[in-house]
């Protein structure tokens, strides 16, 4: 016996539902002649009559009720999967776990999350805020779909790439004497006041590896190695609180140019860092872990945002003082 056609399974639905040769073709889609031709051939194909015919109705034998109970029901299987591939090929109902750093889950990342959900209202989203290294657990686990972390290792089961380089910039007090000079050198620190970012940073490690390489100085006429060391006044894990230290005059600081941009204030200046250190953000999946057209969406829809807004460097005007501030860089 051939396989019945979904198209004839409709019309034996519609006839089921509706008792009517020609209301059963309408929903169809159908000719009456070419729904009474079907009907014709589907019960020749299974050897017994489907329907009698009574009063100018259609009602279902006994043999055809036992074989249309089961045509509803493939029926409304179609039905279901047509429903279902629409909702997938829409991402509706689709949810996004996703993962961010501190340092871009305070301000940026929230923004750009938004943005994205107002595009795509049939997309939820759980956010996390973690450190880089249990974002990076998560994901080799396949806990979330997409991470934006600092840290990245060489693990098998995690899919890495660049989203932005972050720069690190130097905040100082206004009055300052550093806040004169256009850019700032290690050895400029040695024996300021200055706030360090924790030693769980991943920032951290260049600097001191930095400000712990000897310079050249000259005693009693002969050279000399000497380490350079500022004095250390505090110890913050946020960017964002060693900048607000920074602003009530305990220190300078050096933090990345995102957080530098955030600043609202009006009583620190940035200045340059040399030489330059830059840390790479990176965009993690799992490997493992089926992709769906929403976790694809967002990872473009972040890179084009990272793009647009330049945020791999600087802003122009991060380096520039107020107009009436009255202070000229130095060399």
């Amino acid at each position: 016996m051939k396989i019945m056609k979904t198209k004839d399974l409709e019309l034996l639905h519609g006839l089921l539902l509706t008792g009517s040769v020609s209301e059963a073709a309408g929903r169809s889609h159908m000719s009456q002649p070419n729904a009474s031709k079907i009907l014709r051939k589907m019960e020749t194909r299974v050897g017994f009559p489907l329907f009698t015919r009574e009063h100018g109705r259609l009602n279902p034998t006994a043999e055809g009720r036992l074989l249309l109970d089961q045509i509803e029901r493939t029926v409304h299987s179609i039905r279901q999967l047509d429903r279902l591939a629409v909702e997938v090929r829409e991402m509706q109902g689709t949810r996004l776990t996703i993962g961010g750093m501190p340092l871009l889950s305070r301000s940026w990342l929230p923004a750009f999350l938004s943005q994205f959900l107002k595009e795509h209202p049939t997309i939820k989203a759980s956010f996390h805020t973690r450190s880089s290294q249990k974002l990076i657990e998560w994901v080799s686990e396949g806990q979330i779909d997409v991470a934006v972390a600092m840290l990245t290792i060489d693990d098998p089961t995690v899919e890495r790439n660049i989203l932005l380089s972050v720069e690190m910039v130097t905040a100082i007090p206004r009055n300052h004497p550093l806040a004169e000079k256009k850019s700032i050198e290690p050895a400029d620190l040695d024996g300021v006041d200055y706030i360090s970012l924790s030693v769980s940073d991943h920032a951290r490690e260049p600097l001191d590896q930095l400000f712990s390489t000897p310079r050249r100085t000259t005693l009693s006429g002969r050279a000399s190695p000497v380490a350079i060391k500022p004095n250390e006044r505090a110890e913050c894990a946020l960017p964002a609180a060693a900048v607000q230290l920074a602003d009530k005059g305990i220190g300078v600081t050096i933090i990345d140019h995102l957080t530098a941009s955030e600043y609202q204030g009006g009583n620190l200046v940035f200045r340059p860092f040399r030489p330059m250190l830059s840390m790479n953000i990176w965009l993690l999946k799992p490997k493992m872990r089926p992709r769906s057209q929403a976790t694809d969406l967002f990872v473009e829809k972040i890179r084009d945002s990272v793009k647009k807004e330049h945020l791999s460097a600087p802003p122009r005007n991060l380096f520039c003082d107020s107009p009436d501030s009255g202070w000229a860089r130095t060399a």
